[in-house]
């Protein structure tokens, strides 16, 4: 049973990530860019821009914050493309 969690768990974060990036996918189309395009404008390698969109590397707070800046990406538009949570009172 403790092994079904495991995988469960795994299951529900890949298919997160795959989500994720299909968001990227779409909203790099309605921007006329490619993941190429973006991973120039933020000066980095593009394995390692679509490792960190994958999972397969960490994401930080300041990838979040300078893919926003590059997509003009709205305080509302970035908590649910990047599937964060608001501490809203």
């Amino acid at each position: 049973e403790e092994m079904y969690d495991k995988y469960t768990d795994i299951s529900i974060y890949l298919s997160y990530k795959m989500k994720m990036k299909s968001k990227l996918e779409i909203l790099l189309y309605e921007k006329n860019k490619t993941i190429g395009e973006l991973s120039k404008e933020l000066g980095m390698n593009y394995k390692i821009l679509l490792n960190k969109l994958e999972g397969r590397r960490e994401l930080k707070a300041s990838d979040i914050r300078r893919i926003a800046e590059k997509l003009c990406l709205n305080d509302k538009e970035i908590v649910s493309f990047f599937n964060l949570r608001t501490f809203d009172k």
